[in-house]
């Protein structure tokens, strides 16, 4: 398969996919926001899709994102015997209804619960984080911010070349065992295009002007897979304007859907 590069803009790429009848890209997705996509070939490790390269040579905060890595982790480490394993919740009221109760690896994931991510970290302690962060090459690997908060708009950074390099290797390099593998995809699951291609990620999202979270950063992160054929993909982008509702991450799995689905 030849892959052409369409130059649309100065800082907008995007090539054609073997799954693709079209590169038909809307480019005013982004608004007046900086952002970035990319993504890649999981086979060949090339590049396929590029919007904002230096954006995204830029490390950010990954927030949950970083549950997707953290959950491979969660599972070989057995924390977690199955996707539907209870995790007790202790009680405290936090902001949002739906981690109020008890969770499972799937509703963590699903309802993006950061109570359930700092129960993980801490079972697994430093030593053990930073073996993994170092075996994936996930960004900067400093978990300096503390056990609990590291990925949470703090010390770990990573960047969206980045992100899309660690999901190519959890995705084709045998980094976890099988049995791993097959629960994460389970969890990640999110819906499956009219062209057959599954599509797996996770949101993250970050406050950029501290406790008031007016002004947002958003990810979606992910891989699309049918039958042996994968693509790893990033996009986030950073809010220009104080926003009055929503989270920016599920705005940032809308926006990458739009162009994923317009690859069809």
């Amino acid at each position: 398969m030849k892959y052409l590069i369409i130059t649309l803009t100065s800082s907008f790429l995007f090539s054609s996919f073997s799954y693709a009848k079209t590169a038909n890209v809307d480019e005013s997705i982004f608004g007046d926001r900086v952002g970035c996509f990319i993504e890649i070939n999981n086979q060949t490790g090339k590049t396929v899709g590029l919007y904002n390269p230096q954006r995204c040579k830029e490390r950010l905060s990954p927030n949950s994102t970083f549950k997707l890595p953290l959950s491979f982790i969660a599972f070989e480490e057995k924390i977690f015997a199955t996707p539907s394993t209870k995790i007790p919740w202790d009680g405290v009221k936090r902001r949002r209804v739906e981690w109020n109760k008890d969770q499972t690896p799937q509703s963590w994931i699903t309802d993006s619960t950061i109570w359930v991510s700092q129960v993980v970290t801490s079972k697994l302690g430093e030593a053990t984080i930073k073996k993994y962060l170092k075996k994936l090459n996930y960004g900067n690997q400093d978990i300096s911010g503390g056990l609990t908060r590291f990925w949470l708009d703090s010390s770990l950074k990573i960047s969206a070349d980045e992100q899309v390099q660690v999901l190519r290797s959890l995705w084709t390099e045998k980094v976890f065992s099988d049995e791993t593998f097959k629960k994460e995809k389970e969890i990640l699951f999110y819906k499956e295009l009219p062209s057959g291609f599954k599509v797996y990620g996770k949101t993250g999202t970050g406050c950029l002007d501290g406790n008031a979270c007016k002004k947002q950063q958003g990810w979606f992160v992910g891989v699309l897979e049918k039958g042996s054929e994968s693509y790893s993909f990033a996009l986030n982008f950073s809010d220009s304007k104080k926003r009055t509702e929503g989270y920016a991450g599920l705005e940032a799995k809308g926006m990458a859907l739009k162009i994923l689905e317009a690859q069809q």
